[in-house]
């Protein structure tokens, strides 16, 4: 795998602010497309597919530091190098030079999991926005397998349709929703 991959991004009227310059937000829509870019030249994408199930990226951390303005019209170098690869975790280094000099640098770090798996890996997201671990895990453990299953059921519908679900399935799909809210409702110190 190479790891590193250069682009070219024309600025564009949307991408300015009111005086002209480029919105800082802007260089993270910059990083993405050039992360899209990148992965499209190696054949691949961010929405994959793995053994017929859908690979997603959610990002870890993002960054950039802005060095030196950019304006409407001028045409930035983006370049992408890996900066780190390892089992599931990727991070990308982004550089932006300009006529040799760099005006701006980042830095974005994802994961990769199944979609399926999504759901449960955003929850656990949510310590680090202060959820407390009897919310969190009441969710995690009543939530995962609901997502997991109606994910899996619709990438994978049941032979016979929807009808075709017994009713023990849907049952247990209830009884799992209504676990988790009443355990996140009368969780203890509530």
């Amino acid at each position: 795998m190479p790891h590193e991959f250069h682009t070219q991004r024309r600025i564009e009227f949307a991408d300015t602010d009111m005086a002209g310059i480029v919105h800082f937000a802007r260089f993270f829509v910059f990083m993405e497309t050039a992360e899209h870019e990148f992965l499209h030249s190696l054949g691949t994408s961010v929405a994959a597919k793995l053994d017929n199930m859908q690979l997603g990226w959610p990002r870890l951390a993002a960054s950039c530091e802005y060095l030196s303005p950019a304006k409407f019209e001028e045409i930035l170098d983006i370049r992408v190098s890996v900066a780190r690869k390892g089992n599931k975790p990727m991070t990308y280094q982004f550089e932006f030079p300009r006529g040799g000099v760099l005006i701006a640098r980042g830095q974005m770090s994802s994961v990769c999991c199944l979609v399926g798996a999504l759901g449960a890996f955003c929850v656990l997201l949510a310590f680090g926005a202060k959820g407390t671990p009897s919310v969190v895990m009441s969710i995690v453990f009543a939530g995962a397998p609901i997502v997991n299953a109606i994910v899996a059921l619709a990438l994978h519908p049941p032979a016979g349709g929807w009808s075709a679900l017994r009713w023990q399935f849907i049952a247990g799909i209830l009884l799992a929703a209504l676990g988790g809210y009443l355990v996140t409702l009368y969780r203890p110190g509530s």
